[in-house]
């Protein structure tokens, strides 16, 4: 397959790499120190497993690159209108753009541009991140993506990328109820990304300490009203299932799941 990437830092460099190992023609759109330590020394990638370097084509925009069969589109949120924007040169009438980002409107201000039968929904559960310039960490296992059909059809193109996945060694799985997936990992960053972020700490530190665990789920019980108003039902993910489930608290006695505020939980953790 043809492939471009469009955000090349961990997730795109990561799941690009893959596909160039696995034997596809990939392009990575990049900018800056990053751009120019693709060029010149190709793409590194580290794994608990080891390190490997390969050469990449890596170009500055989109304008020099024909159209291919799959563009991963990796760019924060925040950067999908602009990034949607330059995505006219990559298209042709059967290019499919696999949105693999947090969050649940990206497909929506993608398919404003390209048109809603191009685009297909993913999810990513892997930790990695872009340790420098042409550089991508590895830091937990091989993880997964799960993509599908926003209509939950199983296609022919559906199933050609999960063969180039395939082919290239890629953890995957196809979904034919891919927005409750989404919503899913929403609820799982809303739980855990809100509070790690008041209180300016991994998630590992918080983990660790009894009393902030007890902080966290009430938080993410309550986005049940918002999920249940949408009218998903979601399977019992580890998150989730914890939240309903009464705990003994420290420094509480017999309460269970303190209504910790988000500032209590913060200012609690930096003591």
């Amino acid at each position: 397959m043809r492939l471009a990437v469009l955000g090349s830092g961990g997730i795109g460099g990561y799941y690009g790499a893959l596909l160039a190992k696995g034997g596809h023609d990939v392009a990575f759109i990049a900018r800056g120190a990053h751009l120019e330590a693709l060029q010149q020394r190709g793409l590194t990638v580290r794994t608990p497993e080891g390190e490997s370097t390969i050469p990449v084509t890596a170009v500055a925009d989109t304008k020099s690159l024909a159209p291919v069969d799959l563009v991963l589109f990796c760019v924060k949120s925040y950067d999908t209108e602009p990034a949607a924007q330059a995505l006219a040169p990559l298209m042709s009438r059967d290019t499919a753009v696999a949105s693999f980002q947090n969050g649940l409107d990206n497909v929506e201000a993608i398919a404003s541009v390209v048109g809603s039968g191009a685009v297909l929904v993913g999810a990513v559960y892997i930790a990695v991140q872009l340790a420098g310039p042409g550089v991508v960490l590895r830091t937990g296992g091989q993880g997964r993506i799960v993509f599908g059909e926003p209509s939950g059809a199983m296609t022919e193109r559906v199933q050609r990328i999960a063969g180039a996945f395939e082919q290239s060694r890629i953890p995957h799985e196809v979904s034919t109820d891919i927005h409750r997936v989404l919503w899913e990992k929403f609820l799982f960053i809303a739980g855990v990304g809100g509070v790690t972020a008041v209180a300016r700490s991994g998630i590992g530190p918080l983990l660790a300490s009894p009393e902030s665990r007890c902080s966290s789920p009430p938080h993410a019980r309550r986005s049940r009203p918002l999920r249940w108003g949408k009218g998903f039902r979601f399977r019992q993910t580890p998150w989730i299932a914890s939240s309903s489930r009464p705990r003994r608290c420290p420094r509480n006695g017999d309460r269970r799941w303190p209504e910790t505020s988000p500032t209590a939980v913060g200012s609690r953790s930096r003591h």
